[in-house]
This record gives C-alpha cells, structure tokens and sequence, in this order.
C-alpha cells in the first residue's frame, strides 16, 4: 500500500494522471495485489514443540494426517514452524517424506552406530546421526518446498564476554534456505543439545553460535514468536533487552513474568503475522504428558514403534478437530487477526475464547504447569 501511494503522489506530482497510463496501471496493480493478499489473510501454522525422542509420537501424528490427508482439507495450504526435536519433524512434514520410512531410518542408523550397546547411548554421536539421516530423506533442492512454508527456531548465543553465553539467548526464527545443505544445518542446530550431540558446546550456522531452539523457550512465549514474527524483522522476545531492563530493580517474580507479557503484547500491536492455529506435542497426550521427565531416556526400537502408534491414534481421535482449528484460523486471518484463529488463541490471548476441547482442554494444562 505505501508503495502504490507513493507511486501515485510522484505520478501527480510529475502530470502524469491519464488513466490509462503505464505508471497508473502499475499502482493499481500493486493495490489489487495487496488487497488480495490481505483478503486471503496468512495460512494457519502447525506449531511443532520440542521434545526428544517424543519426536516419534509427532512423527506418527503426521503420518495419520498425511494418510488421511487431512491438512488437504484446510482452506489454505499450512505452514509448519518447529524447534528443537519438532525442527526435524516440521522439516520431514514440509518435504513430504514418507514417516514410516524416515522411522525405520533412523532405527538403522542407531542399530548400525551400536546405540542399545554404547554406555553413554546417544550421547556424543546423536548429532551425526541426526544429520546423515536427513541427508539419506530429504530430496533434491528440498529447500525449495521449504521456501515460504517452514520457520525454524534456534537459540541464538553470545560467545564473547565474561558472562556465561547461556545466560543471554534470542530466538531466532529461520524462514528462507539458500541451498539444501542449510536447511539440514538449521534443522540439526535447532536440535543441538550442548556436548550431547557431539561433544560441543554450540553449532555454527550463518557465522553465528546457536543451541537447541527450546532452550529458556516456553511454548507460551513460542506461540508469541511465530504470532508476531513470521515475516517480520522485530522479533519481540528477545530476551537480552528484557533482561537489561529488569535487572535495574529486584521485583517478585510474578510482576516480571507480568510485565515481560505486557511487553510482547505492546511491541506486536499491529503487525502483520502468523497466528499458530495447531500445535502437535506430546504434552497433550496424557499418558505421554506424564513422562515428559523421560524426553531423553534411551527406549528400544519397538517402543519408539509404539510411540508411532501413540501418536497415529492421538491423531485420529482429533482429526476433526485439527482441520476445524486450521479453517477457522484461515477464516478470522481473512477479516483480521484481532479475533485470534483456532485454539492457539487460548493460550496466545489474556481472554479465553471457545476452542475445540479435546486439543485445547490438554494442551492448557500442560501450558499453565509452564
């Protein structure tokens, strides 16, 4: 829109106001294209939350989906944004790779590097893993098809000064690859656990040090970064300018989580993003919410199959209410974002909304236990 009027200010200024005129055909062509975007309003987004080898019970969710082709049915094609174990889930899901393939891969892989048999399990060599099994899935420019429709979350770190790195993270959300390689190299840092992949503290990735993207990354304030940040250059969580104003006074804990919700709020009014209509995680399964203790326990491939199927039946039973949740988000995006869309609204908005209880009901509590 500031673009066609200033294309209209300059073409009076200059005489140029025939109709038919090259200069007005491009302004209008720029207002319609605007409008219509606008109408159409942002796709729904699938939010994927870390969880360790919980990744394989959203592993066997999106397989009921995909089977079922259930996001087929959802009124524009959703985006799918991840951190951490959910990184590698989103990247899969946007690439089309088939999960039961990408299951058994990754269970040849652990039996051919003698995981059941090494004293230390995953540790140490998880992250070469990680990375030779998205390499053997993914296919051909795979960047290609994650161009406009995936968003991954690392953790930023600052490596110099005398204070820890760790102290001083900030989210940053990845939405454009440049070749296949990064977009392996981003799924894999979003998922760097420090000295537990591979022994290093950090990974690099575009000059900059990154650890696993849920690190000091609550789902709530996760919700708030792809709300207000997906395509966007504000990222309003960023937390080593929250933390230089709050270490000015000493003030109870309750009042900071307050204001620091106070502040998101203030700093996305009236930008244009992405409201999260579905998130995946194994938090909302109650049988799995129990051992969330155990995201990084080492199971055996026949649990991690059962995990599978976990997932498949959770997703089952809310099929209807995943694709309900993704239209209606699609539907209040075309006549504005004040409303909110789907049942990420719940945990997104001071205000409860009604929400389809079977997601929203599990996953608030999970939240609120935050």
């Amino acid at each position: 829109l500031a673009l066609a009027r200033r294309r209209l200010q300059r073409m009076v200024v200059m005489g140029r106001c025939g109709l038919h005129s090259r200069g007005w055909r491009l302004a209008w062509a720029l207002l319609a294209t605007v409008l219509t975007s606008q109408a159409s309003g942002p796709s729904p987004v699938v939010l994927l939350p870390g969880g360790g080898l919980f990744f394989y019970w959203q592993a066997g969710a999106l397989k009921w989906l995909a089977k079922q082709q259930a996001l087929g049915n959802v009124a524009g094609s959703p985006r799918y944004v991840g951190a951490s174990a959910g990184a590698l889930a989103a990247t899969l899901a946007v690439s089309n790779v088939d999960f039961d393939e990408a299951v058994e891969r990754a269970l040849q892989l652990a039996e051919a590097a003698k995981i059941w048999e090494r004293p230390l399990g995953l540790a140490g060599v998880w992250g070469e893993l990680v990375e030779q099994w998205l390499d053997d899935l993914l296919p051909e420019a795979a960047e290609k098809n994650a161009e406009g429709r995936l968003g991954i979350i690392l953790t930023r770190v600052s490596i110099g000064g005398m204070a820890s790195p760790l102290l001083r993270p900030k989210h940053d959300l990845i939405e454009s690859f440049a070749s296949r390689t990064e977009l392996i190299e981003s799924s894999v840092g979003s998922a760097h656990l420090p000295f537990f992949l591979n022994g290093r503290a950090t990974r690099r990735f575009r000059d900059r040090y990154y650890v696993d993207g849920m690190y000091r990354l609550p789902q709530r304030r996760m919700v708030h970064l792809v709300e207000h940040s997906w395509n966007t250059k504000l990222d309003v969580l960023d937390e080593q300018q929250e933390s230089k104003r709050s270490s000015r006074f000493l003030r109870p804990l309750r009042f900071w989580k307050r204001r620091k919700r106070m502040a998101v709020d203030e700093a996305a009014e009236g930008m244009a993003g992405s409201a999260p209509a579905v998130v995946l995680s194994f938090a909302q399964d109650p049988e799995l919410r129990a051992m969330r203790n155990t995201w990084l326990k080492l199971r055996s491939a026949e649990q991690l199959r059962q995990m599978v199927l976990q997932g498949e039946r959770w997703a089952e039973e809310n099929t209807d209410d995943i694709i309900a949740s993704l239209n209606r988000c699609s539907l209040d995006a075309s006549v504005g974002q004040e409303e909110g869309g789907g049942f990420m609204a719940v945990q997104s908005s001071p205000r409860p909304r009604a929400s389809p209880s079977i997601i929203s009901g599990s996953s608030s509590a999970y939240l609120e236990s935050l």
